[in-house]
């Protein structure tokens, strides 16, 4: 039987279709957020080592991989990037920016964050792709699915009872849930990769966030799901550049 918390991440976070019901309480779908991200990750180090394989594709691999991303995601983080972007871009009133949040059209700012985190995204792909470590993809979108549960736990929700993003504040064993499992990431990438990457592509990923979030609070108070989709597409970068630069001195 499939865990109902599990239906309600896997609905959330991608566009896979999963029959079930869902979990009346959201924050139990917090701590299969990560196996969500192991689901996306690896679908992508497949298509990788696929690629590896039909070299007329070899060229294009990092595109190809970016879009499997973004398809599996229903470009969620992607329009919560380009929506955060118009809304914060310049300085509105709250209720100013709540509303731009919420606008399904997307304005040059947005338009703007989309196109450099795409362009940004295939290049760290490509990088990646050529120096076979795309296996350091599926840490990413762990760590990252890691990070949306802290965040969801740790603050307040900027639209009171409206939206997705609401009901995700559970009791103190969710968050003692997710530390253990980042520990056990953290223990994992040790034995079959470089732990020393992660020891600076996690921290440099997380620390990027902060003025975001930041941002955050002082103009809205809060979180919504928009800013949640932007902090985690810039935590990702982030994270995959440090990886990328690493392995490149690694392989000089």
């Amino acid at each position: 039987m499939i865990p109902k918390g599990f239906i309600t991440a896997l609905r959330l976070l991608t566009v896979i279709p999963i029959s079930g019901s869902e979990t009346d309480n959201k924050y139990r779908a917090l701590p299969y957020f990560v196996a969500v991200g192991a689901i996306i990750g690896l679908l992508q180090y497949f298509a990788a080592q696929g690629i590896y394989y039909v070299s007329g594709l070899t060229l294009f691999a990092g595109l190809i991989i970016t879009i499997l991303n973004y398809m599996l995601t229903g470009w969620l983080h992607l329009d919560g990037l380009a929506d955060t972007a118009d809304a914060f871009g310049t300085v509105h009133s709250t209720e100013k920016t709540l509303t731009i949040l919420k606008d399904p059209h997307t304005g040059t700012f947005g338009v703007a964050a989309v196109v450099i985190a795409i362009l940004w995204r295939v290049i760290a792909y490509q990088q990646l792709f050529e120096m076979k470590m795309t296996l350091w993809i599926v840490f990413a979108l762990l760590n990252s699915r890691i990070l949306q549960g802290f965040l969801l736990l740790l603050f307040p929700y900027a639209r009171g009872e409206e939206g997705k993003a609401f009901g995700f504040k559970g009791p103190l064993w969710i968050t003692i849930v997710l530390v253990l499992q980042a520990t056990f990431i953290s223990v994992a990438v040790g034995y079959f990769n470089n732990i020393y990457i992660l020891y600076w592509a996690l921290p440099i990923g997380t620390v990027a966030i902060v003025p975001l979030c930041r941002i955050y609070m002082k103009h809205i108070g809060g979180l919504t799901g928009d800013c949640i989709g932007a902090a985690t597409e810039l935590f990702e970068i982030a994270f995959l550049t440090v990886v990328v630069a690493l392995g490149s001195a690694y392989l000089v």
